[in-house]
């Protein structure tokens, strides 16, 4: 494409912008002209085009551009997209839990100064379906609605170490196979080992060959069943994501107490999930049956465990603690364990479990 159709292309878009952040009102052709130093002979056929083609709307009264049914007509389909991808997890309430991601979210933006982003796979393409955004200015921002290729950013990488090798290959064929990312990713040795590792570390991270100056780092929230449905992380430069292990950790935690929400029954209050892990401000009414099954539970882990043919890892990685605490809590050797820890490896073996909360 020559380059002067290039720049008429981007100017278009950056009108489309500038009017998308004008509601309700708009602006006129001066105030756009004022704000992209577009010449006026440019702007003027420019803002005719958008204009018949319907992604802007021209009111002869007032003299002003706004949003045409086009562009409403394209964000409805990304909106409903999005609201596919939230139902397509099968989360029993799904308006709940997209709250307690965006609190998630706001948590990791607010603690690393990063762009803060959920991602799901959705038609074979990483899809991300929420966002939050720091004060402090960003090189690159990601939107609800945008959707990449699965092995351009950790939240893809995350999630492809979850798919077994059917679904690997049936994603990997949309794309080109001479680029050189593809390439990597069908090559068995890169699964095998990065995927893998990724899987092993509870977190991806991508952009540290440094051929691009963004780096991504996300973590899975799994399902009762230990699939990866929606993946949460961050994405900055590699001066902001120097130290990704701790970043890591961080959305890992994040990542793990969204989880458990995931793996709980439908009765469950969604407060009491998130404070299973994590000291809370709610009040947690346990009654005695619960309490003596939990206690009963830590000197039965070792055979309810292994009936479920879960591994001590395994397990401490879906509650969120050490392997070797549930060596201890199997053999005997420790006293006093959080009530909220045992109930945490309750929902991770059993699913099953009747609590109240008082708010």
């Amino acid at each position: 494409m020559p380059r002067e159709k290039v720049e008429s292309v981007n100017r278009a878009l950056n009108i489309l912008k500038i009017i998308g952040k004008a509601k309700p009102f708009g602006f006129s052709a001066a105030d756009l002209q004022r704000r992209t130093e577009i010449p006026k002979s440019s702007l003027s056929y420019i803002l005719r085009t958008l204009v018949k083609s319907k992604f802007l709307n021209f009111d002869r009264v007032t003299g002003r551009y706004t949003v045409g049914t086009e562009i409403v007509s394209l964000g409805a389909e990304v909106l409903k997209d999005i609201r596919q991808a939230w139902e397509d997890m099968g989360v029993p309430r799904p308006e709940v839990f997209r709250a307690e991601v965006v609190r998630s979210l706001q948590k990791i933006a607010q603690q690393t100064k990063l762009v803060a982003l959920c991602g799901v796979f959705h038609r074979e393409n990483l899809l991300f379906i929420e966002s939050y955004e720091p004060t402090v200015p960003f090189i690159k921002t990601i939107l609800p609605g945008e959707r990449w290729a699965p092995y351009e950013l950790a939240f893809g990488k995350i999630l492809m170490s979850y798919v077994n090798e059917h679904q690997f290959y049936r994603i990997m064929r949309r794309y080109p196979v001479n680029e050189p990312e593809v390439e990597k990713y069908l090559n068995r040795y890169y699964r095998n080992k990065e995927l893998l590792n990724a899987k092993t570390m509870g977190y991806a991270i991508d952009g540290m060959d440094g051929q691009r100056n963004i780096r991504s780092v996300a973590s899975p929230l799994l399902s009762a069943h230990s699939d990866a449905i929606a993946a949460i992380g961050v994405i900055g430069t590699v001066e902001q994501i120097n130290d990704f292990r701790l970043i890591g950790n961080l959305i890992k935690a994040e990542a793990q107490s969204l989880s458990v929400q995931l793996r709980t029954e439908k009765g469950l209050d969604v407060k009491f999930a998130v404070s299973v892990l994590s000291p809370s401000p709610v009040e947690i009414n346990i009654g005695e049956e619960t309490k003596t099954r939990v206690e009963e539970l830590q000197k039965q882990l070792r055979h309810l465990r292994r009936e479920k043919r879960v591994t001590q890892k395994e397990l401490a990685s879906k509650v969120g603690v050490s392997q070797s605490l549930i060596a201890k809590i199997e053999s005997g050797n420790v006293n006093n364990i959080d009530i909220r820890t045992l109930i945490a490896i309750v929902l991770a073996l059993e699913n099953k479990i009747n609590i109240q909360i008082k708010s």
